[in-house]
Parts: C-alpha cells; structure tokens; sequence
C-alpha cells in the first residue's frame, strides 16, 4: 500500500485539493487515519485503492446547453 496526503493525490489527479477535499466530504473518495510524527492523526488517502486519474464522479453543477 501507499498512502498520499490529499494534497499530494490532488497533484498527481491535476485537481484542485478542494476537489479531493469535497470527494471525501462527500464520500466519494476514502481516506485513512495514520498517526503523524507526533501521534496526531492525519489523513491519506491510499493510492492503490484509489488509482489517481480523473474519474467521472459528477457533482458541481450542471452544465447549460
């Protein structure tokens, strides 16, 4: 397994981390909770799970045509 931080996934998909913040919101795209360098919690997101790529989850708003 390897685990990202939101941030960094959102740079290898080419989105915005307010993106990958609203799929987890959500829940679209999971995450886990790992201990940091000084035992807080900090959420990754598991890239084998989730390839990175653009996917076609939908939301925002729709399109006018």
């Amino acid at each position: 397994m390897r685990y990202v931080t939101p941030y960094h996934y959102a740079k290898l998909c080419g989105l915005t981390r307010q993106a990958i913040y609203n799929r987890i919101k959500a829940g679209t795209l999971s995450v886990v909770l790992l201990e940091g360098p000084v035992g807080e919690p900090i959420r990754y997101i598991d890239v084998e799970a989730c390839p990175p790529g653009r996917k076609p989850w939908g939301g925002g708003r729709p399109r006018k045509g």
